[in-house]
Parts: structure tokens; sequence; C-alpha cells
């Protein structure tokens, strides 16, 4: 039986959060990919590859986690969804053991749902979202792909939030409303 490598892509704060949800699973890295080099002393123990200096080779079994989290900009986290898109490379989705995850909630690859979130029934979330601490989906809310709902933020019932969204932390999307793509919700709103 063929080994699976473990690779993730990134080496920021976002990136600490997967490694740690993964340990939770006994799941352990075996290379981290990165732009730079940092120095970060959480990141020693790790091997790193500059992500320039990476090359994929589909004959290899790797499974990628996506470590690169967002603030502000949606689009350069799409770009770099993009490029390895591109070599066939889809990323895994990372569910942390806190969450609450309705068995009748639709999950796209690549979405990470981390400690705390809670996701109601009929909800369908997109491809390489994040879902961070203690947000809440509500019942048949549904969140495009790439977007990130930010700690604490709750989407309300029946809401429809387009891709390559940020929804700010501790906003509130009341129930039924739409927000268009690439939109920008800042901390604290309310939007109805």
């Amino acid at each position: 039986m063929k080994k699976n490598f473990i690779y993730l892509l990134g080496s920021g704060g976002h990136a600490k959060v997967i490694i740690d949800i993964l340990l939770n699973y006994k799941i352990k890295i075996n290379k981290i990919i990165s732009k730079k080099k940092t120095n970060d002393k959480f990141f020693d123990k790790y091997d790193f590859i500059y992500e320039k200096d990476f090359k994929y080779d589909p004959e290899i079994k790797i499974k990628f986690y996506l470590g690169i989290g967002s603030s502000y900009n949606m689009m350069e986290r799409f770009r770099i969804i993009k490029k390895y898109s591109k070599m066939k490379i889809k990323f895994e989705n990372v569910i942390s053991k806190s969450a609450i995850v309705s068995q009748s909630s639709v999950v796209g690859c690549g979405t990470h749902i981390l400690s705390n979130c809670i996701i109601g029934p009929s909800s369908k979330i997109g491809k390489n979202c994040i879902i961070n601490s203690g947000a809440i989906i509500e019942h048949d809310a549904v969140i495009g792909n790439n977007c990130h709902v930010a700690p604490g933020a709750i989407v309300l019932g029946g809401a429809h939030i387009g891709p390559n969204t940020f929804i700010g932390s501790n906003s509130t999307i009341v129930q039924t409303t739409k927000i268009k793509e690439n939109s920008f919700i800042k901390s604290g709103k309310i939007i109805k």
C-alpha cells in the first residue's frame, strides 16, 4: 500500500490553525509549501519547499491542504487556488472536531470549518471557503465559492452570499438577505 504524503500550502497564522486541527485527527504534515521561509518557530519542525521550487508529480499520492487565509482580499487567495487547480490539485476539507455540521448540509471541497462553528440543516457551502472559529451558518443559507466568514459572524436562514466575499467578525447577515459576489462586509455590521 502506497503512503499518502501530506502537504500544506502556506506558513502564516491560518496555516497554524489548520495544522492544529489536523493534529487532532493525528494527521501529520510532511512538507510546507510557501512563497517565503518564515521565522516563526512554530514551523521549525516541518520540511519546507519554496513555492517556486515545487514540482507536482501526479504519480505520487499527495493530499493537499490550503493553509492560506484571507483578510479583506479574497481575490489573492482565489488566484492561488486557481494556480494549483491548473495542476489538477484539489485541496482537502478541514473540519474541526468541535464544529457541528448538519448531515443535510453540503460542503464543497477545500473548505475549512473551524472550531466551534455551527452549520445548519440544508445549508450549502461552496468550494475553498473559510468558516472561521465560532461562525454560525443557519438553515438553508448558501455560501458561494471562496468566501471567508470571519470569527463570530452569523449568516441567518436562507441568506445567499456571493462568491469571493468576506464577512467580517461578529457581523450578522439577516435571513433571506442576498450579498453580491466580491463583497466586503465590515466587522460588527448587520446587513438586512
